[in-house]
């Protein structure tokens, strides 16, 4: 659903106009929905710069994902910052793609490891990730009682890791192309 096409109207504004929420929420959506159709329609997706993975050297089975900037598939802006650490092996054990063996008996000789033939790769991939920020009561007008609920006065934009055994199916934009003009 990320690559709809949004048919887009914005707000206007004029002098006495009466701004609620809603009109500078429609603003923040347009500019927002305006970008994300010019990344995922002019340049695509993927890693633009950076987002080294490097292994974690305090955590083992972590990495570390370094600064950079990514487009997701569907526009959204991928910055990391600052160095974010990420524990692979968590992820692994709670999907089932870890096959952890018996804890080894440490009063036994150690027995000589099989020769590991099994390869498998797994994604690491990052994903847009949104988040309330910097709460506040609002101000009460007229005759309601009591206080109400904090709201964010922000969203914080930031990203999230996974893991994959598989990447997705990938569309070929040229294949969806073909296959429209073949049906002309």
């Amino acid at each position: 659903t990320c690559c709809e096409l949004v048919c887009f109207e914005r707000p206007t504004y004029f002098c006495g106009h009466l701004l609620t929420d809603a009109d500078l929420m429609r603003e923040q959506w347009y500019f927002r929905e305006k970008n994300k159709l010019y990344h995922r329609t002019l340049h695509g997706h993927g890693i633009v710069c950076g987002l080294r993975l490097t292994c974690d050297s305090q955590c083992p089975g972590g990495v570390v994902v370094e600064e950079g900037y990514a487009i997701d598939n569907c526009g959204n802006d991928l910055v990391v910052c600052e160095p974010l650490a990420f524990d692979v092996v968590g992820p692994l054990r709670d999907k089932g793609y870890l096959v952890e063996g018996a804890p080894a008996d440490l009063c036994k000789p150690k027995e000589k490891e099989p020769e590991c033939k099994v390869r498998q790769c797994f994604y690491v991939t990052i994903c847009y990730r949104e988040e309330p920020a910097e709460f506040t009561t609002p101000l009460i007008a007229g005759c309601r009682s009591g206080p109400s609920e904090c709201e964010p006065t922000r969203i914080r934009e930031g990203v999230r890791f996974d893991i994959l055994a598989e990447l997705p199916d990938e569309a070929n934009r040229l294949d969806d192309l073909k296959s429209r003009v073949e049906a002309c």
